[in-house]
Order: structure tokens, then C-alpha cells, then sequence
């Protein structure tokens, strides 16, 4: 359906494969047409080898030079900018990819790009937002994200990530808002999760932020630092026997883990001594 052009599949209209179907035909009559040629022609067959050979070779350095446009995506979205005009597609996965090797700047001048060509697109505003973030400029980037946020309003990953920027400048209330916002739109977001989890436990609210650091782990098993700082709360609650099984969880996944050893000494102590009253060491690792 989407070869013939009933319906369309993704953001694409067309697509080189979309001719694969069409050609069978054409090759079926390329084939049979050949074949009938050469049975008439005596030296066909020679001639016909001769052209295909030499159309084999330059299919051959065809597909070589086209398949280093291919090695990474920096090349790959790099040449279809060259080769198409106003591709706001292509200028912001030019700037992802920029963005994953650290060359924030010209990712950047690639969001630009996407929202010169498409005013409204979102996602390039939120990428934006997330290199001023690695920039550390969090001011300019919470003003990307609430542009990103005026476009889509269930964007989750804005949200959250507004939220993050937020908390960050000590905006504790309005970063709350937000992570819940996000996990108002997408309940299984893990980051949003930990993040809000993050902030209540900085705030003093234990249980929601252990109710949350509990769901961010059901959704992400192994991350090490948050079942440290599940554990942390859970032995400042007195629960000291599931806070060592998170401490050891931990460890487990990061052996490397000096806080989370300590700890779990710490708990194991108490748990079969019973000394004095003893402080965990810190939790809510952002």
C-alpha cells in the first residue's frame, strides 16, 4: 500500500525502496527479453556478457561511493543536506548526531536549521534545550523546552526535562509540577520517576520519594544508584533489611561503589549488634 501511494508509512512520502516492488516487473521483462534476444542473435550471447560486466563494474563503483555516505550518521544526514533543500529532518538528526560527539555548537546551528525550515517542530526545540543543558546555560534551556512545551503540551520527555533544568536552579515546586506533568502523560517514565523521587527526598518527603525511587526500579531493574538511594531511605526508616538487599543490589551492579559498601556494613551492624542509633550516609543522588 504505501509502494503504490494509498497510504503513508513514517514522516516519508517516497522512498528508494518503495521501487523494489514496481521493478519486478521490469526485471522479469529485462530477464525474458534477453534471454529471447540472445537465442536469436548468435553473438549475442558475447555481447551480452561483455554489457553486463561492464554494467555490473559500474554499478559496482556506484554502490562504493555511495556507501560512504553511510559509515556514520554525521556523514550520512551531512550528504543528504548536500543533496536535498530545506530537509528539516535531516538538519535535526545532523544535530543529534553532532550532539552525541560533543560538538555542541554546530548541533545547535542544526536546530536552527529544522526550525527555520518548520517553525513548529518540537523536537528540535527540546534538543536544543537538551544541548544548552550539557552547556550548563539552563536559563536559555528552560526557554526551549517551554517552547518545545507550547507546540506539544504532552511532550513527557520536555516536561521532565524541564523539571530537571528547574531543579537545578532550585525551582523546587515548579520542577515537582513538571515531573509530575510528565508522568501524568507517560506513568511507566522512569527518569521522571527517579528525578521526582530525587527532589521529594531533598524535601523531606521519604515515603513518596521511596513510593517513587520503588516504581523507577521496577521499570529499571539495574540502576545501581537508585537502589542506593532507596536504600539510604529505607534504613533511615528503620527498615534496615531491605535497605541492605538495595545496598548489596547496588554493589552488584556497581562494584565500584564505595558508598553503597559502607552502608551495607553499616545496616548489617545494626542488624546483628543492634548498637546506638547510627547515620546512613547520604542518599538522593541526583
Amino acid at each position: 500500500m504505501p509502494v503504490i501511494g494509498l497510504i503513508q508509512v513514517g514522516i516519508q512520502a517516497y522512498a528508494d525502496r518503495y521501487t523494489y516492488v514496481p521493478l519486478i516487473g521490469l526485471f522479469i521483462m529485462i530477464a525474458w527479453g534477453v534471454d529471447d534476444l540472445a537465442g536469436r542473435w548468435g553473438q549475442a550471447r558475447t555481447v551480452l556478457a561483455l554489457l553486463a560486466a561492464t554494467a555490473l563494474s559500474a554499478l559496482t563503483a556506484c554502490t562504493w561511493i555511495q556507501v560512504r555516505h553511510w559509515k556514520d550518521s554525521v556523514s550520512l544526514f551531512t550528504h543528504t543536506i548536500q543533496v536535498t533543500a530545506r530537509n528539516y529532518v535531516a538538519h535535526n538528526n545532523l544535530g543529534n548526531a553532532l550532539a552525541d560527539r560533543g560538538r555542541l555548537e554546530e548541533a545547535i546551528s542544526h536546530y536552527t536549521e529544522t526550525l527555520r525550515f518548520k517553525p513548529d517542530h518540537a523536537e528540535a526545540y527540546y534538543n536544543w534545550g537538551m544541548a544548552l543543558i550539557k552547556q550548563g546555560k539552563f536559563d536559555e534551556a528552560v526557554d526551549r523546552f517551554l517552547r518545545a512545551l507550547s507546540i506539544k503540551p504532552d511532550y513527557a520527555d520536555a516536561h521532565n526535562n524541564l523539571g530537571g533544568a528547574l531543579f537545578t536552579q532550585g525551582k523546587m515546586t515548579e520542577a515537582a509540577n513538571h515531573f509530575t506533568d510528565a508522568l501524568r502523560i507517560k506513568p511507566d517514565h522512569e527518569e521522571a520517576h527517579y528525578n521526582l523521587a530525587v527532589l521529594l527526598a531533598v524535601r523531606g518527603n521519604i515515603e513518596e520519594a521511596i513510593g517513587h525511587f520503588s516504581e523507577h526500579l521496577r521499570i529499571r531493574p539495574n540502576h545501581a544508584d537508585a537502589h542506593y538511594n532507596l536504600g539510604v531511605l529505607l534504613a533511615q526508616r528503620g527498615k534496615l533489611q531491605e535497605a541492605a538487599r538495595h545496598f548489596s543490589e547496588a554493589l552488584r551492579l556497581k562494584p565500584d561503589f564505595p558508598e553503597a559498601r559502607r552502608n551495607l556494613e553499616l545496616a548489617q551492624r545494626l542488624m546483628g549488634n543492634s548498637p546506638p542509633e547510627s547515620r546512613m550516609g547520604s542518599g538522593a543522588d541526583k
